[in-house]
């Protein structure tokens, strides 16, 4: 009985171990903008440890974080209506977003105006319903996920050349 017991525990005890989403995180930053031509690379995470499962390493996980791009679809106000267009008017002159969605409900255009501040945001997303790409003016941010669905990769080209590269231990 005692061998059942140690046995039993044991299996709980691997299987515990194995349901834990923690991964070491790395997030390096390249960016062309310098004189010269000359790539700046410097690391802005270093192995920090993140549990996966509860903190989501996405497009918002990099705006919040490392603020690229600036503007992401955060739609808090409008997230369970299912409307075609929406715009919060009554906060102008402070930035206004305007969203429009498609027919999953997801954002496919974000406008966003205020005093000085104008952008027209589109959005593609995956299969997965993961945005990988988004334009804004000439802008443009390109998303690559791991198999997983953790964020790999983030480009931004034209006019500025700026990559984050997200590595996992």
């Amino acid at each position: 009985m005692r061998h059942i017991y140690l046995l039993i525990t044991t299996l709980i005890f691997i299987n515990a171990c194995g349901q834990n989403k923690s991964k070491r995180l790395t997030v390096i930053y390249f960016d062309d903008q310098n004189p010269n031509s000359k790539v700046t690379i410097d690391t802005l995470l270093k192995a920090k440890k993140i549990n996966v499962a509860d903190t989501p390493i996405d497009l918002f996980f990099a705006c919040k974080n490392f603020h690229l791009p600036y503007y992401v679809p955060s739609d808090g106000i409008y997230k369970n209506a299912a409307k075609d267009k929406e715009c919060d008017m009554k906060i102008y002159p402070r930035n206004v977003k305007c969203y429009e969605y498609d027919n999953k409900k997801r954002v496919t255009k974000m406008t966003v105006k205020g005093s000085g501040t104008m952008n027209n945001f589109t959005y593609l997303y995956n299969d997965k319903s993961q945005i990988t790409e988004i334009t804004d003016m000439g802008s443009k941010f390109e998303f690559t996920y791991n198999t997983d669905g953790t964020l790999s990769e983030l480009k931004q080209t034209s006019p500025f050349n700026k990559k984050l590269v997200f590595v996992y231990e």
